[in-house]
């Protein structure tokens, strides 16, 4: 059979045909090369060049804080943005499979019946000339391409790299996700700390006005003296009511980020807040940058940019392309299944990009743009990573001094405050000396519960900007 499709000098003809139009496919010329922008170097800036992205897991438990652990696993687990962007890898996943489909061999089965006049006119010789007859065929098609110049690779290897930088986006949305629920469950603890300040200080304003209405009674003062004391008491209540609407807020906030609806967590009662743990300063080193998720991303969509681009390249060359048929062919259904019924063919195909008025061009310079603008945004991103880390780390040394002083003035009011009362019992001093002292102790506690807050906020902004890397000390809990 295969004898007869190819009689002697055919296949020489086809293949001559072949050769023949590969040279003349010089007529479309891509033009000279671009060369791209220079991609930073890594080892120049001391990251390190992994090839997987593999962070701490679950760091912040370094925290040590069950009730937002359970945040933070149901953040993970519900969040709807999370589920969009785990689609979204889905279809990553999906167009590198079609794009690796294009580089194997495509068989498929046809049967039809065709029904025709055939022109008295045309090739087809009588009876058939003039009339009408039907023609049942059924038959295995395949076709193949080549790939010669690696276009079709090249587009595969780009959709593998898209791949992988959808998978460590995605890692980088959970890192933030996580981010966010600490960070707004430490506001949360601050605004619970500084509400059970706000309420020590109304009771001690409370305490001042009866002090100030005895006197009045005994005359030993006006009752006009008391209306300052009156009014910063009623100040002191609007400042707890604007905290009690921030604390709702930030249920609210939390809420949303583990994809709740805002009553969900109107009950929710957060540990109070601790010293983070310590970070070890002297195993820090940029070379943790390398496994943030986003950095490596956009490594990815920059080498995938590169090979989209030399994909655009070699669709300026021809493009070989082998297709086959096996099959029955015959006018009467009964004649079908006999074995002078079988028909078979070959034909070998090329596709010649001579004159596109222009698109192909457009298309590489579209391509190698594309390359050039993910190659400087990875080296933007590169340099802003190392900029706010180092912004990060001297905002955490600085938070460490912050609460030091904050610890060490809040002691000094506390002694004040146990002063003033003992030379209280002793008929030293009165009870507005008393009440003085113990306002600014408990302003001292604000300032630690701010202060605290700054640290533990320092802290979550480093190991976000490390990729939840931050190596600490052996001593996980720092005393300040």
């Amino acid at each position: 059979m295969l004898k007869d499709a190819f009689p002697s000098g055919a296949v020489p003809r086809w293949l001559a045909v072949l050769v023949a139009a590969a040279l003349v496919a010089g007529c479309a010329s891509p033009g000279a090369h671009r060369a791209p922008p220079a991609t930073v170097d890594p080892a120049t800036l001391g990251l390190t060049d992994q090839a997987g992205y593999a962070p701490a897991a679950g760091w912040w438990k370094a925290a040590a804080d069950p009730v937002l652990d359970r945040l933070i696993d149901t953040a993970l687990a519900q969040s709807p943005s999370l589920r969009v962007l785990d689609a979204r890898l889905a279809e990553a996943r999906a167009q590198a499979g079609l794009a690796e489909s294009r580089l194997g061999p495509q068989v498929d089965a046809t049967a039809s019946v065709d029904r025709e006049r055939y022109s008295l006119y045309g090739l087809t010789p009588p009876p058939l000339a003039g009339n009408y007859a039907t023609l049942y065929r059924t038959a295995l098609n395949a076709s193949w391409d080549l790939d010669l110049w690696g276009r079709r690779r090249a587009e595969l290897q780009a959709a593998l790299g898209a791949t992988q930088a959808q998978s460590l986006e995605n890692a980088q949305a959970r890192l933030k996700l996580v981010q966010a629920v600490m960070a707004q469950y430490t506001a949360l603890q601050r605004q619970v700390a500084l509400r059970e300040t706000l309420l020590n200080r109304q009771r001690l304003a409370g305490e001042r006005v009866a002090l100030l209405a005895a006197q009045a009674r005994a005359g030993v003062t006006s009752p006009s003296e008391r209306r300052p004391a009156e009014m910063r008491a009623a100040q002191l209540g609007q400042q707890i009511a604007a905290n009690d609407s921030d604390i709702a807020r930030s249920r609210h906030a939390l809420a949303a980020l583990t994809g709740q609806p805002p009553a969900a967590l109107a009950a929710l009662k957060p540990l109070p807040m601790s010293v983070p743990p310590t970070v070890s300063e002297a195993r820090l080193s940029t070379a943790l940058l390398g496994q943030r998720p986003d950095i490596m991303a956009l490594r990815a969509r920059a080498e995938a940019g590169r090979l989209r681009a030399k994909a655009a390249r070699a669709a300026f060359y021809p493009d070989l392309k082998l297709s086959a048929f096996i099959g029955l062919s015959a006018q009467d259904i009964g004649d079908l299944l006999k074995r002078d019924a079988s028909i078979l063919g070959v034909l070998p195909a090329i596709t010649l990009p001579i004159f596109n008025s222009g698109a192909l061009r457009s298309q590489l310079s579209q391509e190698e743009a594309r390359y050039a603008q993910a190659i400087e945004n990875y080296n933007q991103t590169v340099y802003d990573a190392l900029r706010d880390t180092a912004d990060a780390l001297s905002t955490l040394r600085l938070s460490a001094d912050q609460l030091r002083e904050a610890n060490a003035a809040q002691a000094a009011a506390a002694r004040s405050a146990d002063a003033a009362r003992q030379r209280q019992r002793a008929g030293l001093t009165n009870g507005f000396a008393v009440l003085d002292a113990a306002d600014l102790r408990e302003q001292g506690a604000a300032q630690v519960a701010d202060a605290l807050a700054a640290r533990r906020l320092a802290w979550i902004q480093l190991n976000t900007q490390l990729g939840g890397g931050v190596p600490l000390s052996a001593n996980l809990e720092e005393r300040s």
